[in-house]
Order: C-alpha cells, then structure tokens, then sequence
C-alpha cells in the first residue's frame, strides 16, 4: 500500500516537472540545442498520461463553466490551426505557421487539462512548489551566466539563458508571485526573503536593461504591499477586459498620453527611454492598414515577425491584444477574450483570497505589460490563466469532495 502511494506521488510530480518544461520554461534553443526536440517528446508523455483522463475532464463531476472553459479552449484552438492552415502557403512565410500552431496548441490544451486534473485532486500546492523551484533554478544560471560570463551572452546576441531580456524578467516576476503562493503566511522573515528577491530582481531588470520588467517588478511591490488582503473586486471579469482593452486602445491614443507632461517626463528623465517608447509609435501608426489585411482570420499563428516585417520592417505589433488580432483575427481573439472572461467568472465564483489573488496579480501585470509588449499570446500567460483555474476549482468544495470521495 505505501509503495502504490509513493509511486503515484512521484508520478504525479514527475508530470507537474513535464508541464513545466512544456508551457512555462524560456530557455533559449543557442544554450540547449535539442530543447525543442524534448518538449515534443514531453508533449507526447503529457498525451499518453492524459488519454484516460479526458472522460474525467468532460464528465458530470466537474462544473458547467469548467465544460464552457474546456470547450472555448477547443474552439480557439480549432481558430488558431484553421488559419494557419490557410496561411500556411503565403508568401511572406519564414516558417510553418501550421506546424507551429498545432505545438502551441498541444502546449496550451495539455496544460489546461492537467492542471484542471490536478487541481480536482487538491494538489495546486505542489505545482506551485515545484514551478516556484525550477523557476528560481533556472533564475540563479540565467543570472550566474549574466554576471560571470557576459561574454556568452554577447556571442549569442543578446540571447540569454532564458531567452529575450523580457524573458529574464518575467521569469523573476513570476518567481516572486509563486514564492507568495507557496508560503502562504506573512511572517517577517518570509517578506524580508521575498523583498530580498525584490532588490535583486530589479538589479537584474537593470543589467539587462529591460525598463517595462523593471516597471512590472514594482508594480508586483505596490499591490503586495498595499493589498496584504487581497480585495475580490480583483477577480471581476469586466475589470480584467476593461484592463485589456485600455491596453490595446493605447495604440489608438498614445499620442496624447505620451503628450503629458509627467508621463513625457518619466519616460525621457526617469526610463531614459524615448517619447514615442522606442519606435513603438512609429508601429502604432500603421498598424490599422496591417489589420486591415485579413482581419476575420487573420494570418495565421506566429506570422507577425513576417507581417510586420513585410509591411514595416517591425519585429512584431508591440501590443498584446493587436498581436492576437493579426495573427488570430478576430475570430480567434473574441474566443480568446471569452475564455478569460469566463476564468475570471470562476474565480470571482469561488474566491478563497489567497492562492486565487496572487495569480490574478500577475495576470493583472502582464495585462498591463500588453500595453507595449506582446505578452497575452505567449504560452507562459496561457498557464497563469490555467493556475487561475486550477485555484478556482480546488476551491470549489463540492467538486473537490466528489473527487476525493
């Protein structure tokens, strides 16, 4: 009996390591060659452990918005492979869009339903235990390399351990949230280790000179500092969209804002940044005729460094939102935005304060990095959506107990 339970908790812990490496590890493919090869391997481990479980994740035991989840999930999904299929040809192509959409696909659906499995079975403490641990992990070598072998980061071209310098950041962004959701109390000697993180994640942010990271790390001190209790109104769904939504209307307004006194001030004095933040207004002026282009479907994933290349010579949109909108269309980004609605719903459903809080501050800082980043179609964002759910559903006691039972 106790040798069954010790192989079920280490099979569980092997497939939360997986899951890991399948949708929230950066690691750049110049320091591990065959990276991507593996995660197609762990892809297919995650599959064959899922295939007697996906009755269980459709079945009567799970609640009617985990059903709707799971099948908006299936339906973007569908969006995002029928319009690479149909770009698949274009001229502009670098790559295959269907290919890579069909990766990301599996990524983000696999991820979904183990953490919906996992969290039915109470176990989202151990996923953020072992996330927040291999996070802090491949933080430390990321940081290692940084400082004692800067010249490697020179050879590659500014590619870190972790891939871009936003890659960097966030990665100690997220480091710090799970730290918060593992160690649940607020003794004085958990904050001093956490602000601790804090001081070096921003040295960090500064030696890789990445400003929006930087800006994200204090807004993580704010709200921890200011909301020691969290307030529910943070899991309303309209708030979240209004949030993105003011993050794509910058496009449309950046004039203006950057126009303001302090904010011109902040960016050129403080950011030491330029006014129209580094070319980025240069791209949002033209980005309407881009969309323009085939805006139902759109291009097809991962087809905005060829798009925007085409049209402007731009690496990408530089916003969040518009980078669904090119490369998904319309189509794929209203299921995309009914999918967090939705999460969000669940969440203000069965608030508990804590585990759901800190996930939804981080959503709440990426939403706010889409302003100027391309953040809200990047794997990592759809796992925090994923934890959101899971925190939900293992807070939803009548699904737990049925579960457990």
């Amino acid at each position: 009996m106790k040798m069954k339970k010790f192989w079920k908790i280490k099979l569980s812990t092997i497939i939360i390591v997986l899951l890991y490496f399948v949708g929230f590890s950066t690691i750049a493919d110049v320091y591990l060659p065959f990276y991507g090869f593996i995660k197609y391997i762990l892809l297919a481990l995650i599959a064959l452990y899922l295939a007697n479980k996906f009755t269980f994740l459709f079945g009567n035991k799970i609640p009617s918005l985990v059903l709707i989840i799971n099948i908006l999930l299936l339906l973007l999904s569908f969006c995002l492979i029928l319009t690479s299929l149909f770009n698949r040809s274009s001229s502009i192509s670098t790559g295959d869009y269907l290919y890579r959409s069909i990766i990301f696909v599996l990524s983000i659906v696999e991820s979904f339903f183990l953490i919906e499995f996992f969290a039915m079975h109470g176990q989202m403490q151990d996923i953020y235990r072992i996330f927040f641990k291999l996070t802090t992990l491949f933080n430390l070598l990321c940081d290692f390399i940084i400082i004692v072998y800067p010249q490697m980061v020179i050879k590659y071209e500014d590619v870190y351990f972790l891939g871009t310098k936003f890659n960097v950041v966030y990665s100690h962004i997220f480091m710090l949230i799970l730290y918060r959701l593992c160690k649940k109390s607020n003794h004085l000697l958990s904050n001093v280790l956490l602000y601790c993180a804090c001081i070096w994640s921003i040295l960090i942010a500064i030696m890789v000179d990445c400003m929006t990271g930087l800006i994200g790390i204090v807004i993580f001190i704010i709200m921890d500092i200011l909301f020691k209790k969290k307030p529910k109104s943070i899991t309303s769904p309209w708030k979240y969209l209004i949030l993105i939504a003011f993050s794509a209307l910058f496009v449309l307004t950046y004039n203006i804002i950057l126009k303001i006194p302090a904010i011109e001030y902040i960016l050129t004095n403080i950011l030491n940044t330029q006014n129209d933040l580094t070319g980025r207004g240069w791209i949002y002026s033209i980005i309407g005729k881009v969309l323009l282009q085939k805006p139902f479907l759109g291009n097809g994933y991962s087809s905005s460094y060829d798009v925007m290349m085409n049209f402007m010579h731009a690496p990408n949109t530089q916003n969040g939102l518009m980078e669904w909108l090119i490369e998904g269309g319309i189509t794929s980004t209203i299921f995309f935005l009914l999918l967090v609605w939705v999460i969000f719903k669940m969440a203000d459903k069965n608030w508990n304060g804590n585990g759901i809080a800190q996930v939804c501050t981080v959503l709440y800082i990426l939403a706010i990095f889409a302003t100027v980043e391309i953040t809200l179609n990047r794997t990592f964002y759809i796992i925090w959506l994923a934890l959101l759910l899971g925190a939900s559903i293992e807070n939803c006691q009548n699904i737990c107990y049925k579960c457990r039972s």
